[in-house]
């Protein structure tokens, strides 16, 4: 809403809104009659044209009525300009300046304004329809840096330099205008004056006609009264002309001192809570830091310097540096002999506890196994040759004792009636008796030999799974302590280190902030002095134009102000020179801050490189930890194809003596058939 009230459009429809209002007012509530005026004045309007004016109208406007509301009607147009003025321009920018002079006198000291200053008192006063643009830019010339602190804002320059009556002068036609327009009511009295002049000789040619031509002096006398009249119309309306513009010019100034007024309250409340800097305190303040710095530039360009930053960073690096690594190489050593110690253990372990199983568990019956397999070989293999090497005097023999059992058959037949029950049943019983025991035996040994077998897979299945977690959980153990070894040398060097670098970072950047803030320092005073140099040169050339003014008035003026134009260009000439010079210990101060940050760039390099060395031994261990795994399951798979070679040996083996097992199984039932047949035979014979 405040900023549509400030519109251009707005502000003239409601300007000479007062106006017409006030001469309405004026027509309601006073004598003045505003029809009247209107009337009689449209009544001479076709003379603009180039038509006559009837007698009756010229008449009338020298009648005195028309010249009393003719002032009247100035009168009020004067009135309505003062009021339309004091309200639109001096009434609403004095009450807009108060408003912002409220958000500068809300705070009580310096401090807490800077210390709002961002957050309230800038947005605020930047949106104001009037001042904002030149609060931004004095905002420009606003010194901060003490903010952060809790300290106050200072000011180079003063505000009135940014806000004024000029700022709105320039910015609204009327305030323009308002010094012009009493001179404006001048000229209209005038111009209604030599109307009022051309109105007289009207009727004083009127009056000497009748008087010279015609003799009449009744109508000499009318034209007299006439000519009276209009001269009051004359004076009168110079009198509303000229008294109006008295009054206006007297209340116009006192509203223009107002507004100024206005500006100069809001400048000093702004000042209030600033700190003023002068130029000359600010040259003063330069030199004292330009001293001192060029006395620490020349302690820094200095060996002395270099040697003490040398002395006092040594120690610390090298402290910082064996702190960090002394912990990680002790840290890796345990490690690499804890790892070696539980490999060696794990594995020693292991084969032992390998050896003492297959020895203890399965060793016996692998003997025992060994053993009986041997002699049941030789045993098959002397059957297998006698079987086969012998069937024909198997045959033979057979066939010698039926003829030899024929030859005797007659001879024993009594004896074979007396012994033949015993003899058969005894045969029978023995042959039995032995077959029994002989498959008793081998059943027992090829249990034995399936109970041993199904053990060793049991037991070496049982060791093998048991050295496989035995091998895992060593390697994890492994892992893990090199892990904790390596993070724990990581953190050690990356503390000692970090901290050392960093302490040194932080001394590196506070030097370069301080050689940036005498930079910034040097810039400011280097400005410092070209505005006072820029003041100097001014001053010296309005001496020059004042030397050249006195010049005329005599010589000893004359040289006189050649020696003050002289010491006026040698101290342009000295504070050049002394700018210079700023600037010159402002370019070293800027390389120096370079060449620092370069150093300090070249350590963060050294650091960077540290970190990525330790970085690779920690990739290296972690490697030998992954092959030292790798080797232990390469180990432990050996071990488990062993075993299961093993298994499958020795399941060809039982595959391989299976064959002769059932062949002998089959002999011997065929052996067992052969003598039951036999004995079958014997009894038939002995029968018979």
């Amino acid at each position: 809403m405040t900023n549509l009230f400030w519109r251009g459009w707005i502000r003239a429809i409601a300007f000479w809104g007062i106006i017409f209002a006030t001469l309405i007012a004026f027509d309601s509530f006073t004598g003045l009659d505003l029809g009247l005026v209107l009337h009689r004045v449209s009544a001479v309007v076709p003379a603009m044209h180039g038509n006559t004016i009837p007698e009756s109208a010229l008449a009338n406007l020298s009648k005195q009525d028309f010249a009393f509301a003719l002032a009247g009607t100035l009168c009020a147009v004067g009135f309505g300009l003062f009021i339309a003025f004091a309200l639109m321009h001096s009434l609403a920018i004095r009450l807009s300046l108060w408003r912002a002079r409220r958000v500068i006198a809300a705070y009580a000291d310096r401090p807490t304004f800077a210390k709002d200053y961002e957050s309230s008192v800038y947005p605020a006063l930047v949106k104001h329809p009037l001042i904002g643009h030149a609060w931004r830019e004095f905002d420009e010339t606003l010194l901060k840096q003490e903010i952060e602190s809790g300290g106050v804002i200072g000011n180079t320059v003063r505000p009135h330099s940014f806000i004024g009556y000029s700022l709105v002068r320039e910015r609204f036609t009327g305030l323009k205008m308002i010094g012009s327009i009493p001179g404006y009511f001048v000229g209209i009295g005038l111009l209604l004056t030599f109307a009022g002049i051309v109105l007289a000789l009207s009727k004083a040619s009127n009056a000497t006609t009748a008087s010279l031509i015609h003799n009449d002096t009744p109508e000499m006398m009318r034209a007299m009264t006439d000519l009276l009249g209009v001269a009051s119309f004359k004076f009168v309306t110079s009198i509303a002309g000229l008294g109006i513009s008295i009054f206006l010019a007297l209340v116009f100034k006192i509203l223009v001192i107002g507004m100024e007024a206005s500006f100069t309250k809001f400048c000093h409340q702004a000042e209030t809570q600033l700190r003023y800097l002068a130029p000359q305190s600010i040259a003063a303040e330069m030199n004292e830091t330009a001293k001192e710095q060029t006395a620490q530039l020349k302690e820094i360009n200095s060996d002395r310097f270099f040697t003490r930053m040398g002395e006092q960073l040594s120690p610390q690096i090298s402290s910082a540096f064996a702190g960090a690594i002394e912990p990680m190489a002790q840290s890796i050593s345990e490690a690499m002999r804890n790892m070696a110690s539980r490999s060696e253990d794990g594995v020693g372990e292991l084969l032992d506890r390998f050896s003492t199983s297959v020895q203890g568990s399965a060793g016996t019956e692998l003997k025992k196994l060994g053993e009986t397999l041997a002699q049941m070989q030789k045993t098959l293999e002397t059957t297998q040759k006698g079987l086969h090497g012998t069937g024909e005097e198997f045959a033979t023999r057979m066939a010698e004792a039926a003829d030899a059992l024929r030859q005797t058959f007659d001879r024993a037949n009594v004896k074979l009636d007396a012994d033949l029950g015993t003899a058969a049943s005894g045969a029978s019983a023995k042959v039995e008796d032995a077959m029994g025991r002989v498959m008793g035996r081998m059943e027992e040994q090829i249990d034995v030999l399936m109970g041993g077998l199904s053990a060793f897979a049991i037991t070496n299945s049982s060791h093998l799974n048991e050295t496989r977690s035995q091998v895992a959980d060593a390697q994890q153990a492994a892992v893990a302590s090199i892990a904790q070894a390596s993070a724990e040398a990581s953190k050690a060097l990356e503390t000692g280190l970090s901290g050392a670098l960093a302490k040194i970072a932080a001394d590196i950047e506070r030097f370069v902030s301080a050689m940036r803030l005498g930079e910034v320092a040097l810039s400011e005073q280097a400005s410092a002095i070209g505005d006072a140099t820029s003041q100097t040169r001014a001053a010296a050339s309005s001496f020059s134009k004042i030397a050249d003014d006195v010049r005329a008035a005599g010589d000893p003026l004359l040289r006189s102000g050649e020696r003050m134009s002289k010491a006026s260009e040698q101290m342009a000439a000295s504070i050049d020179l002394a700018a210079s010079s700023l600037e010159r210990g402002n370019t070293a101060t800027a390389t120096l801050a370079s060449s620092l940050t370069e150093q300090l760039q070249e350590l963060k390099g050294v650091w960077e490189s540290y970190k990525s060395h330790f970085d690779n031994i920690d990739v290296a261990l972690g490697r030998a930890v992954q092959e030292l795994g790798e080797a232990t399951e390469a180990q432990a798979a050996t071990l488990g194809n062993y075993a299961k070679e093993m298994n499958a040996d020795l399941a060809k083996v039982m595959d391989g003596l299976r064959p002769l097992l059932d062949g002998l199984e089959q002999n011997t039932d065929s052996i067992a058939d052969s003598v039951e047949v036999l004995a079958n035979n014997m009894i038939r014979v002995a029968a018979e």
